[in-house]
């Protein structure tokens, strides 16, 4: 029995320390899409809103306001327009617009 507990307890610990680590990664580390959440969506949708893009809370969810500004920011940079924020995207927005140097 007590071997059994000590399993759910690492594997309870394991999921707990793997769900934080996901939260927390830096944008540009994965490719941001509709319903994910996490303290880089939150910066996708800071940056966005500094260019005038994201004219909302900031909330780190991807819902589907954060899409339709993906989407108008990848047309007006000739990006394929998906609504995903890869990263040919976050570079763009990073980077090519001077955001990522007053972060």
């Amino acid at each position: 029995m007590r071997k059994y507990i000590r399993i759910w307890a690492i594997t309870i610990l394991f999921v707990i320390v793997f769900a934080s680590t996901a939260q927390a990664a830096a944008l540009g580390s994965r490719t941001l899409r509709v319903g994910m959440s996490g303290d880089d969506v939150s910066e996708l949708q800071q940056l966005l809103k500094r260019i005038g893009y994201f004219n909302t809370n900031v909330t780190g969810y991807y819902g589907n306001v954060t899409r339709s500004s993906v989407m108008s920011f990848q047309s007006a940079y000739g990006l394929t327009r998906d609504g995903i924020a890869g990263p040919n995207t976050i570079y763009r927005l990073k980077y090519e617009n001077g955001v990522a140097a007053d972060t």
